[in-house]
């Protein structure tokens, strides 16, 4: 009993000596994010007093990384187009398929017509057989107009992605051209300085 006792008082120091311990570390790891204002809203404030003749090479590598992040978005567009794509062939393939199955129940149900007519097998099961396919070719006809609908979308968002495709790449162009502009413009500086 006298055992329980002190294992207990001693459990409870040791929480109490670690709860103030935390709070001491948290306290102290806070003061120390205050003593080093170094984040990216000090870098900005400090860049953006740097003169304008100070920052060589800046504008060169903002422009490469903005193309850069063009470049992305058009690969990104492209992986896209190529997944669309690729649903809009499976719905392709699964439409054939389709076709397949409906014409063979159709050709199944025109056998049977021709056997009811010749007076062949029972009339009673040659009319539940021939009822039964002609549902069966109803329910292919409408997963087929399904299918079509799901294939007239993919269609239709295949030919937009094209055209953004197709911004992008502009887009890409434009910006290279006005780096290979820039480019001039700064050698015909140099050439124009050293003639002074």
């Amino acid at each position: 009993m006298m055992k329980r006792f002190w294992y207990i008082n001693l459990a409870l120091l040791i929480a109490a000596s670690l709860m103030i311990g935390c709070a001491q570390t948290k306290s102290f790891t806070d003061s120390v994010k205050s003593v080093t204002p170094m984040g990216k809203s000090s870098k900005i404030e400090l860049y953006d007093q740097v003169p304008n003749k100070n920052r060589w090479g800046i504008p060169k590598a903002e422009l490469d990384l903005r193309i850069a992040q063009e470049t992305v978005k058009l690969a990104e567009l492209r992986k896209e187009l190529a997944a669309e794509q690729e649903t809009f062939e499976s719905q392709r393939l699964v439409q054939a398929k389709t076709r397949v199955d409906e014409n063979e129940i159709e050709l199944e149900r025109l056998k049977w017509e021709s056997i009811d007519r010749s007076g062949l097998g029972e009339k009673d099961k040659n009319i539940i057989r021939i009822a039964d396919l002609k549902v069966k070719k109803l329910d292919f006809e409408g997963n087929r107009i399904k299918i079509e609908a799901k294939m007239a979308n993919s269609d239709r968002k295949i030919n937009d992605l094209k055209i953004g495709i197709k911004e992008q790449e502009a887009l890409i162009r434009n910006l290279k051209k006005g780096y290979s502009k820039s480019k001039k413009r700064g050698a015909r500086k140099k050439l124009t300085g050293k003639r002074k």
